[in-house]
């Protein structure tokens, strides 16, 4: 699962850290710029359930899961439920979920 970090710096990403389907997108032009839509992962019942051990470490790390974080939250909700590693270029939006989901930093 990609975090819309690297979604939307794409070009920017070293493409041998993420997965081997990304890397190809990048040569089926950035997926007809993103025009052909990846794979949509729904916010489903699994994933509002993830939501709440996602909210819950996060807070217990004692940072605030409110707000804008909340939208970045429910990105590692769906990467819990559907037993995802999340790539991501904002490794810090996500910290105190590395005991939950697999985090890979594919920031420059």
């Amino acid at each position: 699962m990609i975090d819309t970090s690297v979604a939307i710096d794409l070009e920017e990403v070293d493409r041998t850290r993420l997965p081997a389907e990304m890397a190809r997108a990048r040569r089926r032009n950035r997926l007809q710029r993103f025009g052909t839509e990846p794979e949509a992962l729904a916010f489903d019942s699994a994933c509002a359930r993830a939501y709440g051990s996602v909210y819950a470490a996060v807070a217990g790390a004692g940072r605030k899961p409110r707000g804008a974080r909340a939208v970045d939250l429910m990105i590692a909700a769906t990467a819990l439920a559907y037993e995802l590693p999340l790539y991501t270029r904002n490794v810090k939006d996500l910290q105190g979920l590395e005991s939950l989901i697999e985090i890979l930093n594919v920031g420059a």
